[in-house]
């Protein structure tokens, strides 16, 4: 199974970049990389900005087709409308063509091509304007393929005052047109960075290089090949991103995944049971329709699933499975640990309620934004309308009524 990995905008170029960093891409250490690569040894990656700042240095990367290197004339200013509707330079039209014209060439190098994976952010006009545009046209152009969204969600206490609108109508875009959409919260992974670097300390900020590493560790820990997957002659196709989609967003009512992802820092018992009670809240309010656990370390496949064997129960009990699920949690093993690393790590991937405490948050900031007409002007003067931001209340509230009927059906 081949993919193709989309990069769009400032955010997306960057936590794409990284990926292929946690991968071993770029370090030459990957074990597979006929996984992201071509017989050319050419990075399956396009990688599109409204400005050329971003790309501008990726032009170095040997590994990069200099055709999927797309940039524009000009920013689009935070805002979703400009990045969707575009501007009237008809040059700055031609990155969309330009764009799906890459996607339909690296798609036809590939020997069987499965789907594509985006790498964006909610809050920039780019990531979540034009990227929302590109997502509406790539399932038009490819309606059985995979689209996996793995998008970035801004910092609570605010990266731009359009980032709720942003957020809202980006959202509501990737809920009707891709298969999944990973959640990658700024704020969670700026704990786990923190975490990671031994920085608890109140107000310490972290640059956005550790919080970008973060994120694509986890993404690693799922997307990167395991043995669970691997064909009888040791031979893996990549199939991980798709069985990650089959297993957690078989309906599409609810379609939102959670990462977290853990260095081994005790026994997998231990382990097992602290990153699993992560996305259970104390009064049980949320509840995950299906989860992935992935265990990786040297020779540690065996030793992993017998802590499973031991913690079984335990591990449905505080990831709050819901009852009509029979197989709620799967298991994924890998005998070797992500490329670079020297240690074993545990990464959870969840379909589960925890994410509407952001949705609710950014719904109400977005509606009261709306009902004071603060901004709107910035959005009207690029094309959008009354009824974009009607449907997209409306998705998003959607999505929240979905995961809450979940957790009272059981």
């Amino acid at each position: 199974m081949c993919s193709v990995f989309l990069q769009i905008g400032q955010g997306g170029n960057q936590i794409g970049q990284s990926f292929f960093d946690a991968v071993g891409i770029n370090a030459g250490t990957n074990k597979c990389s006929c996984i992201y690569q071509h017989h050319d040894q050419k990075l399956r990656s396009i990688n599109v900005d409204s400005e050329w700042k971003t790309v501008n240095a990726l032009k170095k990367n040997q590994l990069i087709r200099a055709n999927n290197i797309i940039h524009g004339l000009c920013g689009r200013g935070n805002n979703w409308a400009m990045g969707y509707y575009g501007l009237n330079d008809p040059q700055e039209k031609d990155i969309l063509q330009k764009t799906l014209q890459s996607v339909r060439k690296e798609s036809e190098r590939c020997d069987n091509f499965t789907g594509i994976i985006l790498f964006h952010s909610l809050t920039g006009g780019t990531g979540a304007g034009f990227g929302s545009l590109v997502v509406e046209h790539l399932r038009e152009a490819y309606p059985t393929s995979y689209i996996l969204s793995c998008a970035i969600a801004p910092f609570a206490s605010g990266e731009s005052p359009l980032q709720h609108y942003n957020s809202m109508l980006s959202l509501s875009w990737l809920h009707r047109f891709a298969d999944g959409i990973v959640m990658l919260p700024n704020d969670a992974f700026h704990q786990t960075s923190l975490q990671e670097n031994g920085k608890i300390t109140n107000g310490t900020k972290l640059p956005v290089w550790d919080i970008n590493h973060s994120m694509s560790q986890a993404l690693a820990g799922v997307l990167y090949l395991t043995d669970s997957l691997l064909f009888e002659r040791g031979y893996s196709l990549g199939s991980e991103p798709w069985y990650l989609l089959k297993t957690l967003c078989s309906r599409p009512d609810t379609k939102i995944i959670s990462l977290t992802h853990k260095r081994l820092r005790h026994s997998w018992e231990q382990s097992l049971t602290s990153v699993t009670r992560l996305f259970s809240a104390a009064d049980k309010k949320f509840k995950s329709v299906s989860n992935i656990l992935v265990g990786r370390g040297e020779n540690q496949s065996y030793d992993f699933i017998r802590a499973i064997q031991k913690r079984q129960q335990q591990i449905e009990n505080n990831l709050n499975c819901v009852s009509w699920n029979p197989c709620p949690v799967d298991y994924w093993s890998a005998d070797h640990c992500l490329p670079g690393e020297k240690v074993s790590s545990l990464t959870l991937a969840s379909n589960t309620g925890y994410v509407t405490d952001f949705l609710e948050r950014t719904l109400y900031k977005a509606k009261r934004m709306h009902e004071n007409k603060a901004y709107l002007h910035w959005y009207w003067k690029h094309g959008a309308s009354q009824n974009d931001f009607e449907n997209a209340f409306e998705t998003v509230q959607r999505i929240i009524d979905n995961y809450e009927a979940v957790a009272t059906s059981s």
